[in-house]
């Protein structure tokens, strides 16, 4: 799984930064392989969550979610896209950090 993982992480970043190169060169598509990038990068994110099961690895998923989401809304011009970004950024400011700091000291402590 571990592998899986892994390797559709790789296809979906390759994807988008693909996407990301088609969009500046102006071509057909790259819209949409960024789209599936995102998606996918997103999905493998939420898979990963779930295996390894720990609250630092739950709030960055969230966060990157939230936050490769409202990209995605404010590139589509949907609704909401500043509600997913003040969001994410919440969730980033208030939790992930602290707990990256909390697991950066007891890193330290217990070595």
């Amino acid at each position: 799984m571990k592998k899986l993982l892994f390797i559709g992480g790789t296809f979906a970043l390759m994807m988008l930064s693909l996407g990301f190169l088609l969009k500046v060169m102006e071509y057909e598509g790259a819209g949409i392989l960024i789209l599936f990038g995102l998606g996918g990068f997103t999905l493998i994110l939420v898979v990963g969550a779930l295996k390894q099961k720990t609250l630092l690895f739950y709030t960055s998923s969230l966060t990157m979610i939230l936050l490769l989401l409202s990209w995605v809304f404010n590139g589509l011009e949907l609704p909401g896209a500043n509600l997913l970004y003040m969001s994410g950024m919440l969730v980033l400011t208030l939790i992930l950090i602290p707990l990256m700091g909390f697991w950066i000291y007891k890193r330290s402590v217990s070595s």
